[in-house]
């Protein structure tokens, strides 16, 4: 579902990752090289520039063309690779009916995922089908709530799920030892309690 979006508001013309085996033949490069193998399946690297630049110009417009279906939930966790993509298969069975697209896509060598969920419009139906499951979801695969992004204000009640209350202490205490006035990075917040 995310390279069609972007192909559709993005103005790319990329194949569809999900149906096409090989990249169509506007995405080769004269010599008529093939992506490389993968170790993770399902994934493929260009080994050339112009096939770099296309599988970057999708990761940078997917984020906009989701935004056409209206809402988006957007969330930004850290798993094994082994269970990389399964968070979005799961939540796609969890949320049929209550979403319009559930996208995942990021950095398959760190193991960060960006899960993208729209509606047409906010709903916090769809939010208590996503929340907690989601922070449960990371937890049992041993991930974390929160990957490149930071906590922020809105998963900071949540960090338990991925960090220890020991761990959570010490980030504080060395976060009061830094920064005793709360200044720096005051939008990254650790739990009042």
């Amino acid at each position: 579902a995310d390279i069609p979006l972007s192909n559709r508001f993005g103005g790319l013309a990329l194949p569809d990752a999900e149906m096409d085996v090989d990249p169509s033949a506007s995405m080769l490069p004269e010599s008529g090289a093939r992506p490389s193998d993968s170790p993770t399946p399902g994934c493929s690297s260009y080994p050339t520039k112009f096939g770099r630049m296309a599988i970057w110009s999708l990761r940078e417009r997917l984020a906009e063309a989701l935004l056409h279906d209206g809402y988006c939930y957007k969330y930004d966790v850290s798993l094994p690779l082994s269970a990389l993509y399964q968070l979005v298969v799961d939540m796609r069975q969890r949320l049929e009916g209550a979403a319009t697209h559930v996208v995942g896509y990021g950095h398959v060598g760190d193991g960060n995922l960006h899960l993208n969920v729209t509606s047409p419009e906010y709903s916090q139906r769809t939010m208590d089908l996503i929340e907690p499951f989601i922070y449960d979801w990371v937890s049992k695969q041993k991930g974390s709530i929160s990957a490149e992004h930071g906590l922020g204000f809105k998963k900071r009640d949540f960090i338990y799920h991925s960090k220890s209350t020991s761990a959570i202490t010490l980030m504080k205490q060395i976060k009061n030892l830094v920064d005793p006035k709360g200044i720096m990075n005051p939008y990254k917040l650790l739990p009042s309690k």
